[in-house]
């Protein structure tokens, strides 16, 4: 939930009225809550040139929203929630990883996804430094604003279960990145057991993309990957060497 105490007024972001702000979620607190060890803290990659690791204590918030603005994020919040709290089911092609997922509508979850990627971008947190919109801040403040139904063109966005050793790894989370994908920039998210990839190019994807972004309509399925397969991921994991073999020991321990 937002901190409505003491919340000053300012500017909201998102309908651009002039209100009490509350401190808003990032990424939403339900994504850290699973993550969180005995002593509430989870394994962060803050600096992924660097390799520095973290054990995060709190979840990313700012005062960014009113409270009107809060409840629209909520109403996706809610239903995106089953994609990070559910199981994933058993694949359907064990051998290409691939899962066909019932239990969530894809354009709310395009909705809550673009939400977050919209709001690192406005956001003055240093862990969210790499996120620079330019001109789509402003149209994707007009997409969510509208809640009109989104072509699969619309900032598609792939989300990719992340594995280790077989296992869906939930417990991490890395400082968003920009990339080239096919030649179109795009923005790379790791939360709450998934890598997400923005793209915001005006380029239509090449085919072999197609089927890994995220559809109009479900059912639909997402291919999932060995934390090791993932070349940015495994770079990290490499670069942060013994800070992270430090923390992940740490990680859990009374």
């Amino acid at each position: 939930m937002a901190n409505k105490t003491n919340a000053p007024t300012a500017n909201c972001k998102l309908c651009l009225r002039q209100a009490p702000l509350a401190k808003s979620h990032v990424i939403p607190e339900f994504i850290f809550s699973g993550m969180y060890d005995r002593k509430h803290r989870f394994l962060e990659v803050a600096d992924v040139n660097a390799g520095i690791t973290a054990l995060g204590q709190k979840g990313f918030r700012e005062r960014l929203f009113c409270m009107e603005c809060e409840q629209r994020f909520n109403r996706h919040e809610r239903h995106a929630r089953r994609l990070f709290k559910d199981d994933l089911p058993p694949p359907v092609q064990p051998a290409f990883g691939r899962y066909r997922l019932t239990n969530v509508n894809p354009q709310v979850l395009r909705f809550f996804l673009l939400s977050v990627l919209w709001r690192a971008g406005v956001s003055s947190l240093p862990v969210f430094k790499h996120i620079n919109l330019g001109p789509h801040e402003e149209k994707l403040r007009s997409i969510l604003l509208s809640d009109e139904a989104l072509s699969t063109c619309d900032y598609p966005c792939v989300a990719m279960p992340l594995l280790f050793e077989g296992k869906h790894f939930r417990d991490f989370i890395v400082e968003p990145t920009p990339a080239r994908i096919a030649g179109r920039k795009c923005y790379r998210f790791v939360f709450g057991g998934f890598v997400f990839i923005f793209f915001v190019s005006s380029h239509m994807l090449p085919p072999a993309y197609q089927k890994t972004i995220l559809p109009k309509n479900g059912p639909f399925d997402l291919y999932a990957k060995e934390l090791r397969d993932v070349a940015f991921l495994r770079d990290v994991w490499n670069r942060a060497g013994e800070t992270t073999r430090d923390a992940v020991t740490s990680f859990g321990a009374d």
